[in-house]
């Protein structure tokens, strides 16, 4: 029974997300040593811990929340759906409330060896970087905020999952907030994440309905959302191209950004499939995995390159 709990509180968590949040952590963290050749492992440790634990908050509260949609979703998968333990009862609301508040503490703890470790850099620009981190993305799903039942959850989980953790990765650093670098390099990463998060909403279009949750497959309809996600991924594969023709993305190993474009014709002929469906109410998991790999590019390629050059 125990080892069951375990096992819950793991998919609660939906770990498989953080690998994604970890190198664009540390793609900041690079592009700070590069502009100040100096680099700080304990506020780098303690900083990604403090957005490890934003991360699995927005994982609770979304579970927390979304009950009444996950509940009648069918389609629930790795990707979308929650992780469906409250639903199946594996763990029950009072849990999953301890557990948000034992997150909170852990992130009092975690900011403020990070704020007393970072020397020289503002520890009200860090606290505003951290309460900015879990407005955004505590909010996606919890009330007064609710931004995907307000049709702005996708841009907002894309940019607090993408642009403002690298920034936030570079600026504990630096305390520098003029640099354009790491602003750049987040654009194609923000663009594939968002045309990225479209999609897993389509698996979930029927019940996400049903409860007006508006997110942008409910307001535009699923077909017309797909072609947006392919829109936005094609405009991230051009972005991505563009800083490597202006040298933003520089060295030898950044010719490796080209593999965008293959993974992108692979991404059009999911999608392209998807749009021939008669009713959006069956898995897409094997589309999902390509559609969310996508994105890692963007954010794999930049950080060799900034190692290796």
């Amino acid at each position: 029974m125990k080892k069951n709990r375990i096992k819950a509180w793991i998919n609660l968590a939906r770990l498989g997300f953080y690998p994604f949040n970890f190198v664009i952590y540390s793609m900041g963290a690079l592009i700070a040593l590069k502009v100040i050749n100096n680099f700080n492992i304990i506020v780098y440790v303690f900083g990604f811990i403090s957005i490890l634990i934003i991360e699995i908050g927005v994982a609770f509260t979304n579970d927390y929340f979304d009950y009444e949609t996950d509940k009648i979703n069918k389609n629930a998968g790795q990707f979308n759906g929650g992780s469906q333990v409250i639903v199946k009862g594996y763990l029950s609301f009072k849990d999953v409330r301890k557990g948000i508040y034992i997150l909170i503490i852990l992130l009092i703890i975690s900011s403020s060896i990070l704020i007393l470790s970072a020397i020289n850099i503002s520890s009200i620009s860090i606290i505003i970087l951290l309460l900015l981190g879990m407005f955004l993305g505590w909010g996606y799903t919890t009330p007064p905020l609710k931004f995907s039942y307000r049709g702005l959850g996708e841009f907002v989980s894309s940019f607090s999952g993408g642009p403002l953790i690298i920034f936030f990765g570079y600026f504990i650093q630096t305390g520098i907030w003029t640099d354009h670098l790491p602003w750049l390099l987040s654009v194609p990463i923000f663009l594939a994440t968002f045309g990225s998060a479209i999609i897993p909403e389509i698996a979930d279009y029927i019940p996400d309905k049903k409860v007006n949750r508006k997110t942008l497959p409910v307001l535009l309809g699923p077909k017309r959302a797909i072609i947006l996600s392919i829109w936005i991924n094609t405009v991230a594969a051009i972005s991505g191209i563009y800083l490597w023709y202006f040298n933003i993305i520089s060295g030898p190993f950044s010719l490796a950004i080209f593999i965008v474009i293959p993974h992108l014709i692979l991404l059009y002929t999911a999608l392209f499939k998807l749009l021939d469906f008669k009713i959006y109410n069956k898995k897409i998991d094997g589309t999902l995995k390509i559609v969310l790999s996508y994105m890692f590019w963007y954010a794999l390629i930049p950080v060799l390159t900034l190692l290796i050059y």
